[in-house]
């Protein structure tokens, strides 16, 4: 694997943030979540 290509591997915790983030524009929206 090139080091370009091992950039992209995402840990856990940005994974938990992502979907923390989803379910926040869920709720309130994108504006709301993106401001």
């Amino acid at each position: 694997m090139s080091r370009r290509a091992s950039s992209l591997v995402v840990t856990a915790d940005d994974c938990a943030g992502a979907l923390e983030t989803a379910a926040t524009c869920a709720d309130m929206g994108w504006d709301a979540a993106v401001t």
